[in-house]
């Protein structure tokens, strides 16, 4: 099997978009990716959404991107230049900005208008961001395109402080090195917002200066706030889109002094959906003071009648929803409110976590599994010259291979070492299911939440381009007879552990295809017409997500063999080629060299 080139998707001439897809304002979605979820097939172009949730009154017409990295990307501002053309004097900007909160002094023209294109020059209201997600796409075609999920900083909240970002598009000139993804997002140290690396004015890869009369707008690929944008380029210009996370977290809670009215062996879980508040035409009389959503739980936990909570968060407020107001769907429905938290309780088991165990600077951070049914975890900071235990927080932690969920029991503003947990990969295993077996979970790359289904070497590393290498072992997978290395349908364990999960398997897991290597760059590929689970030929849309080889090299995204999996000892050899020339320019001189496949679902 190899991977080769790929071409844009096209959407099918003459295909009518499906009726109530946000194509009328009575058949508006919530945001672009609502819609994407409901109707895969749809293509990029304006639809209704209405952000609120509410009666649609208020809903507006967006551009929906569907295709860049997954799709269901809202367009919330469209800009230009005041200057393009000398693009580091006084007078250059962006325009228009939007109607964020700034110093008097930004001139620039405001807009609360929503752009209908990546060229339609308008910025939705601001106040209604942060309703379409707090993930963000930065796209411009005189800098790299970013996806930044947000952390301690958030562009939505407005918010400064560390964000996480990858570039997912080069737009840079050949000539130009580009530095890692910006780390941090600062609001208003200036004219404008900036996402940078280290330090703010000397690592900035983004900044959205709105002022004529001092400053430039930096949009710069080497992360170094020079003028390394790209030149001489016809209409330049920039978009920012957001995208809805997933509404549904799944947590549970586990009470280890105080026993609940429920008589539940095995505790009380709930689904969560947050910025959503469940109305039944007036408040819950039943409410009581809560400092976390952990206190809402409990008290909601502990009372038999009670089936679900409202907590809002700035107020302290628990509201407790008995079963016959959530049963009342005639009187009750969830609102879009931020700040809110809705809690269902559901009683459900997924997978068991095993011992945490990380080093650190100062001493060890220690995950000891309370309960394996429940997966609850008690994490310690033990330092090298104490043999005391330092508790820095408790947690509930729900382990599938699509999401990785933690919440803090033990309300603790002073925990600096809760990082660690989201570091390590762990090992997940399905809990109460005859079938089920263990797996390897990746869940940091990319987002995390990859499942591994291969794990592979190479049968003659030393001499790569010869006959007689190969990748080993193999899938079953369906190819030719003569494909002689061994086949495994054993799950490997780590990614050095090579085996093969059986192929059956690989799209019940998902469709996006994460493939690592330590001899060739790291792709992210979503499946077009295209699909290696399906084991079906056609387009992909791929993205390198990490390179692993000589930065000075020009590289791209699979435009001619990248990789080929090649599983015979007899004939060709396995391309591991980051320059895409199908040429022996894997890494070379690697101990232990190898690869690895892992699924997610789209």
């Amino acid at each position: 099997m190899l991977l080769s080139s790929f071409r844009n998707i096209c959407y099918p001439a003459g295909q009518s978009i499906p009726l109530h897809s946000g194509s009328t304002q009575h058949s508006a979605g919530h945001s672009c990716l609502t819609l994407l979820s409901k109707y895969p097939t749809l293509i990029s172009g304006v639809y209704w959404i209405d952000p609120d949730g509410g009666s649609q009154a208020n809903a507006f017409k967006a551009y929906c991107d569907m295709e860049t990295d997954g799709g269901g990307w809202t367009l919330v501002w469209s800009y230009s230049f005041t200057n393009y053309s000398h693009f580091t004097s006084k007078s250059n900007a962006i325009t228009p900005r939007p109607n964020w909160p700034m110093r008097p002094e930004v001139d620039v023209p405001i807009s609360t208008t929503p752009p209908s294109n990546e060229t339609d020059y308008n910025a939705i209201n601001f106040s209604l961001w942060k309703q379409l997600g707090r993930q963000v796409l930065i796209k411009s075609n005189v800098n790299n395109w970013l996806v930044c999920h947000p952390g301690n900083g958030s562009l939505v909240d407005w918010q400064e402080g560390d964000v996480n970002c990858k570039i997912i598009k080069l737009v840079i000139d050949p000539s130009i090195s580009f530095s890692s993804a910006p780390s941090e997002f600062s609001p208003n140290r200036a004219y404008g917002p900036l996402f940078y690396l280290s330090t703010p004015w000397g690592s900035i890869s983004y900044y959205f200066d709105g002022f004529t009369g001092n400053h430039w707008p930096t949009h710069d690929p080497s992360g170094s706030n020079r003028p390394n944008q790209k030149k001489n380029v016809v209409n330049p210009h920039g978009n920012i889109f957001m995208l809805l996370q997933v509404e549904y977290r799944f947590a549970f809670v586990l009470f280890l002094t105080a026993k609940t009215t429920e008589g539940a062996e095995n505790g009380v879980f709930f689904q969560i959906k947050e910025n959503k508040f469940f109305t039944f035409g007036e408040e819950s009389p039943f409410w009581s003071g809560a400092d976390s959503l952990l206190s809402c739980s409990v008290l909601c936990a502990r009372q038999a009648s009670c089936r679900g909570a409202n907590f809002l968060q700035k107020a302290g407020h628990c509201y407790l929803l008995r079963d016959e107001m959530q049963t009342s769907s005639a009187a009750g429905r969830l609102l879009e409110r931020d700040g809110s938290f809705y809690l269902k309780k559901v009683f459900h088991i997924y997978f068991v976590l095993h011992v945490i165990k990380k080093k650190m600077p100062g001493g060890i951070l220690r995950g000891q599994v309370i309960n394996e049914k429940l997966m609850a975890v008690s994490l310690a900071f033990i330092p090298q010259k104490n043999t005391t235990q330092k508790i820095v927080g408790h947690y509930m932690v729900l382990k599938d291979c699509d999401h990785d969920v933690a919440i803090k029991l033990a309300n603790n503003k002073n925990l600096k070492n809760e990082q660690y947990l989201s570091e390590i990969s762990l090992n997940c295993q399905i809990d109460e299911q005859a079938n089920a077996f263990k797996v390897y979970c990746d869940m940091e790359t990319d987002g995390g939440g990859w499942t591994l289904v291969w794990s592979y070497s190479f049968t003659y590393y030393g001499h790569f381009n010869s006959k007689s290498n190969a990748i080993t072992p193999r899938p079953n997978w369906p190819v030719r007879s003569e494909v002689d290395v061994a086949i495994s349908t054993t799950p490997p364990l780590n990614e050095t552990d090579y085996k093969a999960m059986n192929f059956s398997l690989w799209k019940q897991l998902g469709r996006r295809v994460l493939i690592k290597s330590n001899i060739n760059n790291w792709l992210v590929c979503h499946p077009g017409s295209g699909s290696l689970v399906d084991w079906q030929e056609g387009d992909v849309n791929c993205t390198i997500i990490k390179q692993v080889t000589d930065p000075s090299h020009k590289v791209c995204a699979p435009c001619n063999f990248y990789y080929y999996f090649d599983g015979c000892t007899g004939k060709h050899w396995p391309t591991h080629d980051p320059l895409g020339t199908n040429k022996p320019n894997q890494k070379k001189n690697v101990a232990d060299p190898h690869g690895n496949i892992f699924i997610r679902a789209e």
